[in-house]
């Protein structure tokens, strides 16, 4: 139990040193200044991750409207040769 606290502590210590650091209290974003590199280069990496996960999304429709229309075909295949097998 005095290990476990002991680490708790050391823990705490070390999150307070690492947010006590100026650089680590904001982003260019946060501070205002949105035509900073790093700004560009967080919007540019919203934007490919954006990217990805529409391409992803996308993909999963067009794979939901291939199986639809490849069913509706199927069926309509199986209702025309019942038809015929029953005349």
């Amino acid at each position: 139990m005095r290990k476990l606290r002991s680490f708790f502590i050391l823990l705490l210590a070390f999150a307070l040193l690492v947010a006590s650091s100026s650089s680590a209290q904001a982003c260019a974003a946060c501070f205002g200044k949105s035509d900073s590199t790093m700004a560009k280069g967080m919007n540019m990496g919203i934007f490919a991750l954006l990217i990805v996960v529409v391409g992803v999304l996308s993909s999963f429709f067009c794979a939901g409207v291939y199986f639809v229309r490849r069913a509706s075909q199927y069926a309509a295949a199986q209702q025309s040769l019942e038809l015929s097998q029953n005349s």
